[in-house]
């Protein structure tokens, strides 16, 4: 059993790793004490946000991966998908984000 770098939580599936180290959620992977998006990913993207995510029904959207963390500032790279009868779509727009709690995050949309 392997223990949360951040909060120090037991991790059963290490399913997020960097540098060597688990973490059991996106908010603790995107922990950093820098403030904001660094430079090189600032400028990777645009000013547009995700917004927020809704599921209501069967419609909504979600973010949905982990890819690509930066080692400045942890942002990560996930992609807003739509949700239809609760399935997410394989389309949608992806965006650096940096989680600020546990389910709330701020992000920019990647440059093509």
């Amino acid at each position: 059993m392997n223990r949360c770098a951040v909060c120090n939580r037991a991790v059963f599936f290490a399913s997020r790793i960097a540098d060597g180290k688990t973490f059991c959620s996106n908010y603790c992977f995107t922990y950093s004490e820098m403030p904001g998006f660094c430079r090189e990913c600032t400028a990777a993207t645009t000013d547009v946000s995700p917004g927020n995510t809704l599921i209501g029904g069967l419609f909504g959207s979600m973010m949905d991966g982990f890819a690509d963390r930066c080692a400045t500032c942890h942002s990560i790279v996930q992609r807003k998908r739509p949700l239809l009868f609760g399935i997410p779509l394989p389309r949608g727009l992806t965006y650096r984000v940096i989680y600020t709690n546990h389910i709330t995050y701020v992000g920019r949309q990647l440059k093509d």
